[in-house]
Formats: C-alpha cells, structure tokens, sequence
C-alpha cells in the first residue's frame, strides 16, 4: 500500500512538471489553462467554445449613493453575459445598470435579502465599461452584491 501512495505521488508530480503547471496551482485546485469545446455538429459546427468568464464579483458598501462597473469586450459575434444583483444590506435601494453609452438596461429597487438576475445577448458595439448606480431613498448606508458573466 505504501509502494502505490508513494508512486501515485511521484506519477502526479511528474504529470505536474510535465505539463508545464505549477505544484501550487495543482494543489489550490486552480485551473490554469481552461480547456475550449468545438461543436462538431449542426448549424454551429467549428465553432469554438470559450469557458465562462467572470467580469465581476464584489461586495458594494455606500451611504446613500454607490457606484461600481465592470469592463466587458467581445471581439467575435453574440454571446450571453449574466448580471445578478443582490441587495445584502438591511434597507432597500435601486440600482440601475447603464451599457458604455450610457443607456439604462435596469432600473430595479431591490428590498432587503432580494436578488435581480437578467441575462442578455451582447456583441461588438457592447464592449466598454458598463456602470452600476445604487440609490436608496434615506441616505443610509446599503451593501450589494454584483456579479457578471460572459459566455453564459
């Protein structure tokens, strides 16, 4: 038994300098190259697949008025982004989102403990800092939780 634990070791650090990736990176569980699908089939055979990526995920504390972004480029045809808000704090408050041109996709009022998701299909003319404006009614503090991602 301690023969096959010992050359297990020895296989996955030899795998580990093999594959060019570092022993912390194996151990943290962190993915340091995302694999890419490609279909193979129907209307959208040869196109590739990228992972999920993560445009933003943080906590928002404000007194009154808070503001927060997030930077999205696409470079290729549509894809989906996913926008979830959730109102952590105990008052409630409105949140708007405006896209680089300073259009307003939401406009929500959020209460205590309740979350907003919306996804939406971007392309091209997307690309730029999209703004997040939060406003409560009572000028007192608030937290929010804002996450964003493309290629949902």
């Amino acid at each position: 038994m301690k023969q096959f634990v010992a050359t297990a070791v020895g296989a996955a650090m030899l795998f580990t300098l093999a594959s060019g990736v570092s022993a912390d990176a194996v151990s943290a569980g962190q993915n340091t190259n995302p694999p890419s699908v490609s279909v193979g089939k129907g209307a959208d055979s040869g196109r590739v697949i990228e992972p999920m990526a993560e445009l933003v995920n943080q906590h928002i504390n404000f007194s009154g008025q808070g503001y927060a972004h997030f930077k999205y480029s696409n470079t290729s045809g549509p894809e989906e982004v996913r926008t979830f808000v959730k109102n952590i704090g105990s008052t409630a408050f409105t949140f708007r989102l405006k896209d680089p041109s300073g259009n307003v996709w939401q406009e929500v009022q959020l209460d205590p403990d309740k979350s907003y998701t919306s996804t939406y299909t971007l392309d091209k003319q997307h690309s730029g800092t999209w703004n997040y404006e939060f406003n409560n009614k009572d000028g007192g503090n608030g937290q929010a939780w804002i996450s964003a991602r493309s290629g949902v």
